[in-house]
């Protein structure tokens, strides 16, 4: 086995690996190689590399000259470039194969070269050939001959003989070359026969006489004429000038100023004006305001009734880029220019206005319209566009989160408004004063006795209170116990006692002084009595003892007191109260 090392070489890519595998998969769809490259590799020879995503340095690059099989080697591929003679100037010392999407599939380097061009003495073409080997495993493998050749004419010279030796030798064709039989009918009118010189000879005997092509018409009679019967259109003036500076024009003087020039004997007819619009005359009755022709393309096509005049308007300079867009007017001529039609011809680099068309704004919005077709609801009113839409009528008081309004509203303090600016927020308040919303609330309109826009001061609405206490009966109660110790009486109890007896027993006739006692059963009265004692006193002992106080049902009075805020409220937010101006 060789041990020399290949110094020339081409490697697949790994974006082309990749694609290349995609491509051999049973879904996948054929590479196509579209393009090659050559390269001076910076100054020295490269080393292909499989992560290279372009060459190191690239000088020249054309679609490849053709993609075919190798005749001799089914599984080959080969992409050919051919440099022509005109182009080099430059050293080639790698190449590059690409795909369609512009992806490196290839890279190799090749034996430096000069290409040089024919302007430096030396004019050759300069053909590669890359040729790409296919093996097929199960893991779907593709590989790169490792060989870069020089084209030769060995391959066109076979290709020849192979030719040479088959009868596929194409008919000649209006539009494909091909062999043709020869003629020399002169009337024929063949068109697969090719004449003799004996034909061409009659057929320039017969063009004696007849207008010399080398001349370029200078030798035709009535040059007009001859535009007229050949359709050909005519150029009147590539500079001039349409009427003078200043001046304003009707159509039907525009269609003179034609008319004087021609522009209705031809089968049509161009005017390009001067650039310096200033310089030109106006036209102001197309119904598109003034048209400038200064700078402006006129183009005439037919007679001066029936007729189409087309005008694209001109730049400012001789810069077409310095402009967006053109404006382009046709005129349809009626009556030399007395009647004319105009049509103005949109673009998308000249699009109409909703004015224009009368037609709604890429926003939705509607430019004009005086009645809708079909009339839609909103908020349960059909709108047809008739009157104007107020979801809100002008007067409604609203609450809002703000001590600034928004704009067209005012916050209602009580302030007076000018009836005659708004006039719809009089008709709810014909006084001209805005009520004072600070603090009230909005109540609906009793059935009677109240008025529209009155106020009622806060109240309770008169009512009874009914009140009880509980049982109040306490039954008998128990004083707490106390002693009032030994009292005594005073001394005035100085008293006698009578008292009557029977004589039944001994008893002493005058009782205390005597002691004889009597034994007789006598009744004795009245000064029979108990020696008086005196005057005396007495002690009397009360000792410890209670009392008991029966208070008995009653009632009592309930004096309640007074409780709550200054006035009668609910739970509540506070907002400014606004009316719409109108």
């Amino acid at each position: 086995m060789s041990t020399t090392t290949r110094k020339f070489k081409t490697v697949i890519t790994d974006t082309g690996a990749k694609k290349l595998a995609q491509a051999a998969a049973p879904d996948g769809k054929p590479v196509r190689l579209t393009h090659m490259a050559v390269g001076d590799g910076g100054g020295t020879l490269p080393t292909p590399d499989s992560k290279q995503i372009r060459l190191v340095h690239e000088v020249w690059r054309h679609t490849v000259n053709r993609v075919i099989l190798d005749a001799t080697h089914q599984n080959r591929i080969i992409a050919e470039l051919v440099i022509p003679p005109e182009t080099g100037g430059f050293w080639i010392r790698e190449i590059g194969v690409f795909d369609e999407h512009g992806d490196l599939i290839a890279v190799g380097n090749t034996a430096e070269s000069y290409k040089p061009t024919v302007a430096e003495g030396s004019g050759r073409a300069q053909t590669f050939r890359t040729i790409l080997t296919v093996s097929s495993t199960a893991t779907v493998a593709l590989t790169v001959d490792n060989t870069m050749v020089m084209a030769t004419v060995d391959y066109v010279d076979d290709k020849l003989k192979e030719h040479e030796q088959s009868r596929r030798h194409p008919d000649a064709s209006l539009t494909t070359k091909g062999f043709t039989q020869l003629s020399s009918d002169t009337t024929s009118t063949s068109e697969t026969r090719a004449a003799t010189p004996k034909a061409i000879k009659i057929a320039m005997d017969n063009a004696d006489g007849r207008l010399a092509k080398n001349r370029n018409g200078e030798d035709i009679p009535n040059k007009e004429l001859f535009l007229i019967n050949v359709g050909t259109p005519r150029v009147y003036a590539k500079n001039g000038y349409i009427g003078k500076a200043g001046q304003r024009w009707t159509t039907e003087q525009f269609v003179e100023w034609l008319n004087e020039r021609g522009a209705f004997r031809t089968g049509s007819w161009i005017f390009r004006a001067n650039i310096s619009l200033s310089q030109h005359c106006v036209l102001t009755d197309t119904g598109y305001g003034d048209i400038g022709l200064g700078g402006c393309l006129i183009e005439v096509f037919g007679e001066i009734i029936g007729g189409i005049v087309r005008i694209t308007t001109g730049l400012e300079d001789s810069d077409p880029t310095t402009k967006e867009h053109r404006a382009q007017f046709t005129g349809v001529i009626l009556d030399k220019g007395k009647k004319t039609i105009w049509y103005r011809t949109y673009t998308d680099k000249n699009k109409p206005t909703v004015q224009d068309i009368g037609a709604l704004s890429a926003t939705g919005n509607a430019v004009s319209a005086s009645k809708l077709e079909t009339a839609h609801p909103i908020s349960g009113v059909a709108f047809d566009g008739t009157k104007g839409i107020e979801a809100l009528p002008p007067g409604i008081p609203l609450p809002w989160p703000s001590d600034t309004p928004p704009d067209g509203y005012a916050i209602m303090v009580g302030q007076a408004f000018d009836k005659s600016a708004y006039p719809k927020l009089a008709v709810a308040y014909p006084s001209g004063v805005l009520p004072d919303m600070r603090g009230w609330t909005i109540k609906g309109k009793p059935a009677t006795g109240r008025a529209v826009l009155s106020q009622e001061q806060d109240g309770i609405k008169s009512h009874t209170h009914s009140a009880s206490a509980s049982s109040t009966d306490l039954g008998t109660k128990t004083t707490s116990s106390f002693d009032y110790g030994t009292k005594s009486t005073n001394n005035t109890g100085a008293h006698t006692h009578n008292f009557a007896y029977n004589n039944t027993s001994a008893y002493a006739e005058t009782p205390g002084t005597g002691g004889g006692m009597h034994a007789t059963n006598t009744s004795k009265t009245a000064s029979n009595r108990v020696l008086s004692a005196g005057a005396h006193t007495h002690t009397v002992a009360i000792g410890a003892h209670t009392h008991t106080l029966a208070i008995g049902s009653h009632t009592h009075t309930i004096t309640i007191a007074a409780y709550g805020n200054a006035e009668n409220t609910v739970k509540n937010i506070a907002f400014n109260y606004i009316v719409r101006l109108a």
